[in-house]
This record gives structure tokens, sequence and C-alpha cells, in this order.
């Protein structure tokens, strides 16, 4: 097929006496390639179907957003800054929770080594609580998390202890069929054997009675 000035393909597949055969043609994507220009089309049923399909889902959203076809996309563009605004005030809210619960945490510890699991939190809100106890004192904390398939270790030391969470990562990663990394301060390990998360929260909790000693 030839169009004159535009394109040539010696063999596009399928065989058609005249373009009018083809029937819609619909460009649905352009890029730029060096210096040229790759769009693909779709073109005949496929067209006809495209255009259908993309129509239902506009006349769905209009009805679900209450609004007429042509302000669907401020209406999604207000929605997902309301849900970015919501989520940064949740992340606030979260923070100041783990202050509070960090607090209490710190006033009952028996020692420098906090060590614990959890089953009704999620990662980042045992990641914010975990990093409101090492910047208020100097503890070292072993934090586990049961999630509903996979284990979670966040293990965390304030930077005042001479300790690198880094070299517990191997000793406990094999326990719980994980992996992870982080910094010396900080390391998270997700694994899919969360049953074994008291056995990695111990064998780390060993790691660092030989690293402190007495002072633990």
């Amino acid at each position: 097929m030839e169009v004159s000035d535009f394109d040539f393909s010696a063999c596009g597949g399928t065989h058609v006496r005249r373009t009018g055969e083809i029937g819609l043609i619909k460009i649905i994507r352009l890029e730029r390639i060096r210096n040229n220009i790759r769009f693909e089309f779709i073109c005949g049923r496929r067209a006809l179907e495209d255009y259908l399909r993309k129509n239902r889902i506009l006349r769905e959203l209009s009805t679900r957003f209450t609004v007429n076809e042509g302000e669907i996309l401020y209406s999604v563009e207000k929605l997902s800054s309301d849900l970015k605004s919501q989520q940064r005030n949740r992340k606030k809210m979260q923070e100041k929770i783990a202050q509070y619960e960090a607090q209490e945490i710190m006033q009952e510890a028996e020692g420098k080594v906090i060590k614990e699991v959890f089953v009704d939190k999620t990662p980042e809100e045992v990641r914010f609580l975990v990093l409101s106890i090492i910047r208020k004192g100097d503890f070292v904390v072993l934090f586990g998390l049961k999630g509903e398939e996979r284990g979670h270790l966040i293990l965390a030391c304030s930077e005042n202890l001479d300790i690198d969470m880094r070299e517990i990562v191997p000793l406990v990663s094999p326990l719980i069929k994980g992996k992870g990394g982080g910094s010396s301060s900080l390391v998270e390990v997700a694994g899919e054997e969360k049953e074994n998360l008291e056995q990695a929260l111990e064998k780390a909790f060993e790691f660092i009675k030989k690293k402190m000693g007495p002072d633990i």
C-alpha cells in the first residue's frame, strides 16, 4: 500500500483492492524516533470497536462524576488533588500518633533494646514508630510485622550507637526467606516465612548483644 509522499509498505499483510475496503482508520499513538515519527493505528472493525468502548467509558465516567463529558478531565484532576491532600494529612497524623506511641514504648523499655512483633500495623506505620524512637534516644529497635502473606522486619539503631545494622541482614534473611537492605542505622527485610519472625528477631537480638555486651 502506498500513501503518496507519506508512507509505502511493500506488504502490509492484508491486501485490498482499494483503500475504501479498509474503512475507518484511527491513529492512537505517535512517538518521535530520531528524525522520524512512528505511529500506531487501528482500522476497520477494530477502530469502530475502539470508539464504541471508549464512548461507553466516557458515558460511565460522566454518570459517576455527574458532569458532562467535557468536564470529566477536570473532575479527575480535582479528585486526584483531593486524594493527595488526604494522603499528606494522613501521613502527618500517622507521624503524630507514632511520636506518642514511641514515647510510651521508651518509658516502658527495660533496656536499650526494644523488640516486638506487630500484626495490626502497616510497614509505613511501623517505620514511623521506629524512626520516632531512634531519634529520641539511644535505642536499638527490632520490630517485626506479620502481614497477611509476608513477614516484614524493620531493624534500626540510634546513630550514637556504633552498630552497623546492615550486618544483620544476611543473618535474618534466610530465616524468613526474604530480601532487604538499607543504611547502617536502619534496614528492612521482607520475606515469605512470616511464622519465623520471632526466630529472626531473636537472631538479631543475639547479634546486638554480642556488639553491645553488658551495656544492653
